[in-house]
Protein backbone atom coordinates (compact mmCIF):
# COMPACT_ATOMS: atom_id res chain seq x y z
CA UNK A 1 0.00 0.00 0.00
CA UNK A 2 1.00 3.19 -0.69
CA UNK A 3 2.43 6.01 2.32
CA UNK A 4 3.45 8.88 1.51
CA UNK A 5 7.10 8.68 2.58
CA UNK A 6 7.80 12.45 2.12
CA UNK A 7 5.91 15.96 2.84
CA UNK A 8 6.44 17.81 -0.07
CA UNK A 9 5.88 16.13 -3.93
CA UNK A 10 9.26 16.19 -6.14
CA UNK A 11 9.17 18.57 -9.05
CA UNK A 12 10.39 15.91 -10.87
CA UNK A 13 7.18 13.54 -10.62
CA UNK A 14 4.48 16.62 -10.72
CA UNK A 15 5.99 17.45 -13.79
CA UNK A 16 5.54 13.94 -15.51
CA UNK A 17 2.32 13.73 -14.44
CA UNK A 18 0.54 17.01 -14.36
CA UNK A 19 2.50 18.96 -17.28
CA UNK A 20 5.11 17.43 -19.59
CA UNK A 21 2.42 14.94 -21.29
CA UNK A 22 -0.51 17.08 -21.38
CA UNK A 23 1.83 20.26 -22.97
CA UNK A 24 3.02 17.69 -25.44
CA UNK A 25 -0.71 16.42 -26.16
CA UNK A 26 -1.57 20.33 -26.46
CA UNK A 27 1.56 21.14 -29.14
CA UNK A 28 -0.14 18.47 -31.65
CA UNK A 29 -2.22 15.92 -30.54
CA UNK A 30 -2.17 13.63 -33.59
CA UNK A 31 1.87 13.89 -33.50
CA UNK A 32 1.53 13.12 -29.84
CA UNK A 33 -0.62 9.79 -30.76
CA UNK A 34 1.86 8.99 -33.68
CA UNK A 35 5.19 9.45 -31.66
CA UNK A 36 3.99 7.82 -28.51
CA UNK A 37 2.66 4.53 -30.62
CA UNK A 38 5.76 4.07 -32.81
CA UNK A 39 9.70 3.35 -32.69
CA UNK A 40 10.78 6.74 -32.06
CA UNK A 41 8.61 7.01 -28.69
CA UNK A 42 11.69 5.89 -26.44
CA UNK A 43 13.42 8.86 -27.55
CA UNK A 44 10.93 11.63 -27.23
CA UNK A 45 10.51 10.01 -23.56
CA UNK A 46 14.32 10.48 -23.11
CA UNK A 47 14.21 13.98 -24.05
CA UNK A 48 10.85 14.31 -21.69
CA UNK A 49 12.91 13.00 -19.22
CA UNK A 50 16.28 14.67 -19.25
CA UNK A 51 14.30 18.09 -19.15
CA UNK A 52 12.24 16.93 -16.27
CA UNK A 53 15.49 15.51 -14.42
CA UNK A 54 16.96 19.24 -15.22
CA UNK A 55 14.18 21.50 -13.00
CA UNK A 56 15.35 23.45 -10.30
CA UNK A 57 14.78 22.27 -6.87
CA UNK A 58 14.60 18.75 -8.31
CA UNK A 59 15.62 16.04 -6.06
CA UNK A 60 15.42 13.14 -7.49
CA UNK A 61 16.09 11.61 -11.19
CA UNK A 62 13.93 9.47 -13.18
CA UNK A 63 14.63 6.95 -15.80
CA UNK A 64 12.47 5.60 -18.67
CA UNK A 65 12.03 2.62 -17.60
CA UNK A 66 10.27 3.45 -14.61
CA UNK A 67 7.48 4.87 -16.87
CA UNK A 68 5.08 2.33 -18.75
CA UNK A 69 2.99 3.03 -21.45
CA UNK A 70 -0.95 1.76 -22.44
CA UNK A 71 -2.30 2.57 -25.66
CA UNK A 72 -5.72 1.84 -25.82
CA UNK A 73 -9.71 2.96 -26.70
CA UNK A 74 -11.69 4.55 -24.12
CA UNK A 75 -15.27 4.37 -25.47
CA UNK A 76 -13.91 4.61 -29.04
CA UNK A 77 -11.28 7.04 -28.17
CA UNK A 78 -7.92 7.18 -28.77
CA UNK A 79 -5.71 7.04 -25.51
CA UNK A 80 -2.60 7.03 -24.22
CA UNK A 81 -2.03 6.29 -20.27
CA UNK A 82 1.15 6.46 -18.60
CA UNK A 83 2.25 5.17 -15.24
CA UNK A 84 4.87 6.72 -13.32
CA UNK A 85 6.82 5.91 -10.60
CA UNK A 86 5.01 5.13 -7.16
CA UNK A 87 3.52 8.20 -5.60
CA UNK A 88 5.34 9.59 -2.58
CA UNK A 89 3.92 12.79 -1.72
CA UNK A 90 -0.07 14.05 -2.20
CA UNK A 91 -0.22 15.44 -5.40
CA UNK A 92 2.17 12.73 -7.27
CA UNK A 93 0.42 10.99 -9.70
CA UNK A 94 0.28 6.89 -10.17
CA UNK A 95 -0.96 7.25 -13.73
CA UNK A 96 -2.40 10.24 -16.71
CA UNK A 97 -3.69 9.73 -19.30
CA UNK A 98 -4.08 11.32 -22.63
CA UNK A 99 -7.92 10.97 -24.11
CA UNK A 100 -9.06 12.33 -27.70
CA UNK A 101 -11.82 14.03 -27.51
CA UNK A 102 -12.87 12.83 -31.13
CA UNK A 103 -13.53 8.93 -31.83
CA UNK A 104 -11.00 7.39 -33.47
CA UNK A 105 -12.96 7.67 -37.01
CA UNK A 106 -13.43 11.90 -36.54
CA UNK A 107 -10.77 13.74 -38.63
CA UNK A 108 -9.43 16.72 -37.00
CA UNK A 109 -7.98 18.96 -39.44
CA UNK A 110 -5.89 21.61 -37.58
CA UNK A 111 -4.25 18.63 -35.77
CA UNK A 112 -4.12 20.05 -32.63
CA UNK A 113 -7.71 18.45 -31.52
CA UNK A 114 -9.30 18.75 -28.10
CA UNK A 115 -8.44 16.09 -25.72
CA UNK A 116 -9.51 15.46 -21.83
CA UNK A 117 -6.47 15.38 -19.20
CA UNK A 118 -6.86 12.67 -16.49
CA UNK A 119 -4.91 11.73 -13.50
CA UNK A 120 -5.16 9.60 -10.66
CA UNK A 121 -3.07 10.69 -7.84
CA UNK A 122 -2.11 9.98 -4.33
CA UNK A 123 -4.28 12.17 -1.97
CA UNK A 124 -5.82 12.65 1.68
CA UNK A 125 -9.31 11.40 2.48
CA UNK A 126 -12.36 12.96 4.21
CA UNK A 127 -10.95 10.30 6.68
CA UNK A 128 -7.70 11.90 6.69
CA UNK A 129 -6.13 8.48 5.82
CA UNK A 130 -4.18 7.90 1.91
CA UNK A 131 -6.68 7.62 -1.49
CA UNK A 132 -6.47 8.04 -4.73
CA UNK A 133 -8.02 11.19 -6.33
CA UNK A 134 -9.31 10.83 -9.85
CA UNK A 135 -8.91 14.60 -11.35
CA UNK A 136 -9.13 16.32 -14.73
CA UNK A 137 -7.04 18.84 -16.53
CA UNK A 138 -9.08 21.93 -18.23
CA UNK A 139 -6.69 23.98 -19.78
CA UNK A 140 -4.45 24.87 -16.52
CA UNK A 141 -7.24 24.38 -14.38
CA UNK A 142 -7.46 21.11 -12.40
CA UNK A 143 -10.37 19.52 -10.82
CA UNK A 144 -10.70 16.64 -8.38
CA UNK A 145 -13.79 14.72 -9.24
CA UNK A 146 -13.36 11.60 -6.76
CA UNK A 147 -11.93 9.62 -4.22
CA UNK A 148 -11.43 6.41 -4.85
CA UNK A 149 -9.52 3.38 -3.20
CA UNK A 150 -5.69 2.77 -3.66
CA UNK A 151 -4.16 0.24 -5.72
CA UNK A 152 -6.32 0.46 -8.47
CA UNK A 153 -4.95 -0.95 -11.86
CA UNK A 154 -4.45 -0.05 -15.12
CA UNK A 155 -7.58 -1.57 -16.50
CA UNK A 156 -9.41 0.23 -13.10
CA UNK A 157 -8.45 3.65 -13.87
CA UNK A 158 -9.51 3.08 -17.66
CA UNK A 159 -12.92 2.00 -16.36
CA UNK A 160 -13.06 5.52 -13.94
CA UNK A 161 -12.31 7.32 -17.17
CA UNK A 162 -14.94 5.44 -19.10
CA UNK A 163 -17.46 5.77 -16.54
CA UNK A 164 -16.89 10.03 -16.41
CA UNK A 165 -18.04 10.09 -20.10
CA UNK A 166 -20.74 8.08 -19.21
CA UNK A 167 -22.07 10.13 -16.68
CA UNK A 168 -21.36 13.11 -18.89
CA UNK A 169 -23.57 11.73 -21.63
CA UNK A 170 -26.32 10.52 -19.15
CA UNK A 171 -26.56 14.26 -18.07
CA UNK A 172 -26.46 15.94 -21.75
Amino acid sequence: MTTNTITEPRHSHYFLGHEAFRQAAEQDLEMFFKIMASDVREKFIEQVIQQTNQLPGNGEVFTQQQLSFYPCSIDSHMTMIIQLPEPKAYIECFYCAVVSSKALTEVDDDHTGKFDFFTLELGEGDDNQNCSMFCKWEGDTHFNLAEVSLGLSVSEFSELISAFYNAKSNHL
